[in-house]
């Protein structure tokens, strides 16, 4: 059901600005819609692919010509034998579910014509895992998430194929199939017989509760919320509980006595001055990762009031992207001064290196060595700041101080997720610096 507040209006449109070169569609033109969002300033053509004749389209779409021309008698005569012949009401029908499938694409939160047309083929009815899974990855999501909704339902789709591997097509999975038993004997199956550390399994299974969770969400999908088979507290006692890997380190975590150690070495080589620099320029940015400072301009930068603002590329796909705030400071200048662009850029690294992934590649090499010459664990590496960073504000700031004012991560879970693990290993070594006192 459409929303009442619609962001957008759709038409059918013939492109008659460019004749077909290619001789299956000669005389003929594309059938596009012309797609108008209130929040963009211009209107976006969609094409599909679909060719026709300029008459027979005024035949099948006569609202969509001139009034003029509409009232002649000849055109009303001539329309009507265009629109009944069979293969043309078959191109009527294939136009008409092009227009369909964009209009379903819109929801309430979408504004934009590319978060529409990443949302278009939404699958709304239906009970089958596969159909959830493939509506999750028309959601405004990161690369690497897609990755990891597609590889949990793989490995369920798996183990519920398990005894016909082989059978073509597979048979694919309802919704009610997937119960509490069910995802025990799964999980049981991925650490004991495909080898799975039990890190990977709590991720396929986090990822199958988010596709889940959002056929519950859909008014449409008979599938709800009594048949949910994980553990709800206080409503689904018998339900699969995901397990915590209590055991798992924290990624890149490194001691304050590690960081204070790399603060204080001199960088003896050119490579190495820029690897310290990027390291420090992120922890006091907050986690600000090479592929932001490799794209960081002058427009951004207001040294007036010593401070910069951007935006994570790493979440250049999201619906709402948060500006993140970085007060300047004279570390911040000194690295600044000494890697300082010349054009637009506010750093040089675009001269050396000709993209981002270049940077963040030699940036890799040059902790291998850093961390054999200054005696450093092997934890230690650029991602060691973001997290580093994290470690110290978590003593002075709650998470959800922490997500709203720098806008971390995209949810204050995460970011509780993230410093309570950090706090439990600084807990720990609290307590065993203790006993080691006494």
């Amino acid at each position: 059901m459409q929303n009442a507040n619609r962001n957008f209006t759709f038409r059918l449109y013939l492109d008659t600005r460019y004749i077909n070169s290619n001789d299956e569609y000669l005389g003929k033109f594309e059938v596009k819609i012309r797609i108008k969002s209130k929040h963009e300033r211009y209107p976006k053509l969609a094409k599909t692919g679909i060719y026709t004749e300029e008459d027979i389209f005024n035949a099948l779409y006569p609202m969509y010509v001139a009034k003029r021309i509409r009232a002649k008698k000849s055109f009303q005569n001539s329309i009507s034998a265009i629109a009944n012949r069979e293969e043309n009401q078959i191109l009527k029908e294939q136009i008409d579910q092009e227009l369909r499938d964009w209009k379903n694409a819109e929801t309430e939160e979408i504004r934009t014509f590319d978060q529409l047309k990443a949302n278009r083929g939404f699958v709304i009815g239906s009970n089958l895992l596969k159909d959830w899974t493939k509506n999750y990855l028309t959601k405004d999501i990161s690369k690497s998430q897609k990755v990891r909704i597609e590889s949990a339902y793989k490995k369920i789709n798996k183990y519920f194929n398990r005894k016909k591997p082989d059978a073509k097509p597979q048979k694919e999975i309802s919704l009610y199939e997937i119960t509490p038993k069910f995802l025990e004997n799964w999980e049981s199956w991925c650490i004991n017989d495909e080898g799975h550390t039990l890190t990977t399994q709590i991720g396929y299974a986090t990822n199958l509760r988010s596709i889940i969770k959002l056929a519950i969400s859909s008014k449409e999908c008979s599938y709800n919320q009594s048949n949910f088979p994980f553990f709800l507290h206080n409503e689904n006692p018998e339900g699969y509980i995901i397990k915590e890997d209590n055991d798992k380190p924290v990624a890149k975590y490194v001691e304050d006595e590690e960081r204070d150690l790399f603060m204080k070495y001199i960088p003896e080589s050119e490579n190495e001055q820029r690897a310290c620099d990027i390291w420090k320029f992120s922890y006091y940015s907050a986690g600000m990762n090479a592929t932001d400072m490799y794209n960081l301009k002058w427009k951004d930068v207001n040294l007036d009031e010593n401070i910069f603002t951007y935006y994570r590329k790493k979440t250049k796909r999201q619906k709402r992207q948060i500006a993140k705030l970085v007060q300047l400071s004279d570390t911040h200048l000194e690295i600044i001064e000494r890697h300082k662009g010349k054009k637009e850029f506010v750093f040089n690294f675009s001269s050396e290196f000709s993209d981002n992934k270049k940077l963040t590649d030699h940036i890799g090499k040059q902790f291998l060595k850093l961390r054999k010459k200054i005696g450093l664990s092997k934890n230690f590496s650029l991602m060691s700041a973001r997290t580093s960073a994290f470690t110290n504000l978590s003593k002075h700031a709650s998470a959800n101080e922490i997500m709203n004012t720098l806008g971390t991560h995209t949810k204050v879970t995460t970011t509780k997720k993230y410093i309570k693990r950090l706090n439990q290993t600084q807990k720990v070594k609290d307590l065993y610096d203790k006993l080691n006192e006494t």
